[in-house]
């Protein structure tokens, strides 16, 4: 039995990745670059994204590259468009600007020519990087830009006016998207009605954070699933249903493979032992479940992510004490009252009654199971893969928010880099503007712009090891009937 089990697997390795590529946004060897100031630079929003796709499409190459910098516009992300972005050959570019090209001067100007001036160049900005974008054919989203919270209560110096600033900046990405015929994403009605919602319960409450602009975890999880769900159907992570046997099975699942199901005729064991076995099946996800950071719950409670796009559903018919779906589908014999006991793999984990098995559980919510497990260690390695980018987006931070006079007439690389120079730039501008604040930053660019290139093989080896990490394995599904001592009992 095991040989055809590897055999069926072998061939559902072989498989997925055609129906991966059919159901997935960004196409097999996509590179995806995310272009934006410092929400992308933080990155948690397509952090989760690519957590999501990893996971999801396993047998897919995608790549995500962060090429967010701080403080960042339109005309400055033109700026850097060939040593930043281009430089990535990438396949599909996914931008979002506005939070600071119209800010405290816009605000400010009482006459309406700067406004009018303001609108106009990023307007004219967002055309040029798109223009770019499309003669080398790369494919184009376009996102709108999260809220400034004006409304929540909190310390915090309130620049109001500018959340209104950037629903204008909304309706500019729209016109936009719509003239080129380019998807938009819309995080900020998404954002802002929720934030009302929030600040109806608690007015100190909010769906950024206290600086009143930038995401906190709950927020670029809200983002990453307004991202999904614009661009990707709602999907299971998998749908196991054990019928009467492996074929009636697997013609009632999706994204899964069952290579073998036994469901014992009576209660007797082969050495005549009452046997508590009730249904045994060997089946191979064609997914992970999404691991959600505790410190990204909240978001749970504002967006069905988990109804959408994490459920990992098994749905056991036939146990016979439901009552409903599950009483006696296609002439399957009841199992007899009572709950089961679900072991993966010989771990247990839960004890569900006959009628929650009928129903379906979602194993994505119970973090006893190998797929969680594995799913953890997938996302382990991805925090590494995150906490190296930032490593290198502190360099193109300082070089392309005060280096660029330094840069003027030399090479980027780092091999061209003579440090004693730019060491000597670096000190002297901090002389000049008074700004100390700025040493740790200069300090980090002329430890790690030496370490670029080992930067990028470590983030590559790092993405491999993680697609490596995801690959869908064959689980045993065992489900008993429960007895005393199964249940978890708490003092």
């Amino acid at each position: 039995m095991m040989v055809n089990i590897l055999i069926s697997f072998f061939i559902f390795q072989h498989c997925i990745g055609i129906y991966q590529v059919y159901g997935s946004y960004f196409s097999n060897n996509s590179k995806v670059c995310f272009l934006g100031d410092s929400i992308t630079h933080m990155g948690d929003f397509h952090h989760n994204i690519f957590q999501f796709y990893i996971t999801r499409y396993a047998d897919t190459n995608i790549t995500f590259c962060n090429c967010g910098i701080a403080g960042d516009t339109a005309t400055g992300l033109l700026k850097r468009m060939d040593d930043d972005v281009f430089i990535h050959n990438p396949t599909h570019a996914v931008i979002m600007l506005g939070m600071n090209d119209l800010g405290a001067d816009y605000l400010k100007d009482t006459s309406g020519s700067k406004k009018k001036s303001d609108l106009l160049l990023f307007t004219t900005s967002m055309e040029k990087i798109i223009k770019q974008l499309q003669e080398k054919n790369i494919h184009i989203t376009l996102q709108k830009p999260s809220i400034y919270d004006q409304t929540v209560q909190t310390s915090t110096p309130n620049m109001i006016g500018r959340n209104d600033v950037l629903f204008k900046v909304a309706l500019i990405i729209n016109d936009i998207g719509k003239k080129h015929n380019l998807q938009v994403v819309d995080y900020w009605t998404i954002m802002r009605n929720l934030n009302m919602r929030l600040q109806k319960l608690n007015p100190s409450d909010t769906v950024v954070s206290l600086d009143r602009i930038h995401p906190g975890p709950p927020g670029h999880m809200v983002m990453a699933y307004k991202f999904l769900n614009t661009t990707e159907k709602p999907s299971v992570v998998s749908h196991m249903v054990l019928g009467e046997d492996a074929a009636s099975s697997q013609r009632a699942s999706s994204n899964c493979l069952v290579h073998s199901l036994i469901r014992p005729n009576n209660s007797k064991s082969k050495d005549g032992e009452d046997s508590s076995m009730v249904v045994e099946a060997v089946i191979s996800e064609q997914a992970l479940p999404f691991v959600i950071a505790d410190d990204q719950r909240k978001a749970l409670g504002l967006v069905p992510f988990v109804k959408d796009f994490n459920t990992e559903l098994l749905q056991v018919l036939g146990l016979g004490d439901s009552g409903g779906i599950g009483s006696n589908p296609g002439g399957l014999k009841p199992s007899g009252g009572g709950d089961y006991k679900l072991s993966i793999d010989g771990v247990k984990v839960g004890v569900f009654s006959g009628a929650a098995l009928a129903f379906g559980v979602n194993l994505a919510l119970h973090k006893r199971t190998p797929q969680y497990l594995q799913a953890i260690q997938v996302r382990q390695v991805l925090m590494k893969l995150w906490a190296v980018e930032q490593m290198d987006r502190r360099v193109k931070y300082v070089e392309h928010q005060f280096m660029k006079p330094f840069y003027a007439n030399r090479s980027m690389f780092a091999a061209d880099v003579n440090f004693m120079e730019a060491e000597k730039y670096l000190v002297d501008y901090i002389m000049e503007s008074s700004r100390k604040n700025l040493n740790q930053s200069f300090t980090h660019y002329l430890k790690f712009k030496r370490e670029e290139a080992n930067l990028e093989v470590e983030m590559q080896s790092l993405r491999t090891q993680a697609r490596a990490l995801a690959a869908p394995k064959p689980h045993t599904y065992t489900l008993e009937r429960a007895r005393q001592e199964d249940y978890d009992h708490h003092p």
